[in-house]
């Protein structure tokens, strides 16, 4: 007993899609077009910042708050005073 299967292509109508490679219309091409453009967008949007005046170290002029930053020496447990 053998049983006879027939398979067709899908319609090309629009229900199915009906983009073809001929069409035109790329899908992803078309999201990579969106997303460079939207990329460009938020580029010109950035916000910039000014420069942070800095010393010997890396060590701040100006604490985030506005005051003058406190400097101390750090001791940990492991310190012998010679």
């Amino acid at each position: 007993m053998r049983l006879d299967y027939s398979y067709s292509q899908p319609s090309e109508s629009e229900t199915f899609g009906g983009y073809t490679v001929d069409s035109g219309y790329n899908e992803t091409e078309d999201l990579i077009r969106r997303d460079q453009e939207e990329i460009r967008n938020n580029i010109a949007e950035q916000v910039h910042y000014p420069p942070q005046p800095e010393v010997e170290f890396g060590i701040p002029q100006i604490c985030y708050c506005g005051a003058q930053p406190l400097l101390a020496a750090s001791r940990t447990g492991n310190y012998v005073d010679i």
